[in-house]
């Protein structure tokens, strides 16, 4: 019913960021290390972030990606509040600190499996295939799967179907994606064993 409105879909996702920032900022409260927490976020300014900012960026500059190490007390301040802050946006879509969670993920995989063996990257191409245009509630000729059963509907006609109900275009994305992974890579067999062989273990991000 709301898959074509226009606002509904980014103030139910707003809504939902909300909910999990304030469950985990209410989580975040009651740690022992709440109370340092706050006396760090009085003593620090915002000159200090600044020049730890900066000398962490020098840092990176010089393909040294290792922890910085603080140089006074102030420093270790702020080291500390990025840690709470890591903490309390790590589950949050999109933040910083979902972005480092799923790096120690892939760390972790790493060190379990080993290094990866294959790498994809994968983009449907959403305005060219019919069950797309199926999806988002366009018949398709289903006699002609071979062809172009989605004919009647021109490449602009496509994507504007597409771009008027992103629901569709969702699903559509994530069907492909299980149908990868199941199909031809063999995770929804048994022996779990695909084009490439058994596969041990799996990692995918969305960008």
């Amino acid at each position: 019913r709301f898959q074509t409105h226009l606002s509904m879909p980014f103030i139910v996702h707003n809504m939902l960021l909300i909910r999990r920032s304030s469950y985990k900022s209410k989580i975040t409260v009651t740690r022992a290390w709440w109370t340092r927490a706050v006396a760090a976020l009085r003593e620090v300014d915002a000159k200090s972030i600044r020049k730890v900012a900066d000398n962490v960026a020098q840092q990176r500059a010089r393909n040294d990606f290792s922890r910085y190490e603080a140089k006074d007390e102030k420093e270790e301040r702020i080291m500390d509040l990025m840690a709470c802050v890591n903490f309390a946006d790590e589950h949050i879509p999109g933040s910083t600190g979902e972005v480092k969670h799923m790096r120690e993920e892939i760390r972790a995989i790493s060190r379990s499996h080993g290094t990866p063996s294959l790498f994809f990257t994968l983009n449907p191409a959403d305005i060219k295939n019919p069950l797309a245009a199926f999806d988002a509630g366009h018949d398709i000729d289903l006699n002609a799967p071979f062809s172009h059963p989605d004919a009647r509907y021109s490449q602009f006609r496509r994507a504007q179907s597409v771009s008027d109900n992103p629901v569709a275009a969702a699903v559509f994305y994530n069907r492909m994606f299980a149908i990868f992974l199941k199909t031809l890579l063999g995770t929804g067999r048994s022996d779990r064993r695909g084009v490439f062989g058994r596969v041990k273990s799996y990692y995918g991000v969305v960008e």
